[in-house]
């Protein structure tokens, strides 16, 4: 994925534990990689909280995996 564009993306869900998860994924160059998966069971579900999520993962997706 080195160097190609990105498409970013994240959804939420509850597993079987009732623990609220989001995970992030990026797709590059037809392959799909899952990046990250965060428990915010104990945080408010808040678009200042998921903002935070999102831009931490945006850094890591262009500094550690090299894409735009």
């Amino acid at each position: 994925m080195k160097g190609k564009y990105a498409t970013g993306q994240c959804d939420g869900w509850k597993d079987i534990s009732k623990n609220h998860l989001i995970a992030f994924l990026v797709t590059a160059k037809g392959k799909i990689q899952v990046t990250h998966v965060h428990n915010t069971s104990g945080e408010c579900k808040t678009a200042d909280n998921l903002l935070t999520l999102i831009e931490l993962e945006k850094k890591f997706i262009e500094e550690d995996l090299c894409v735009s």
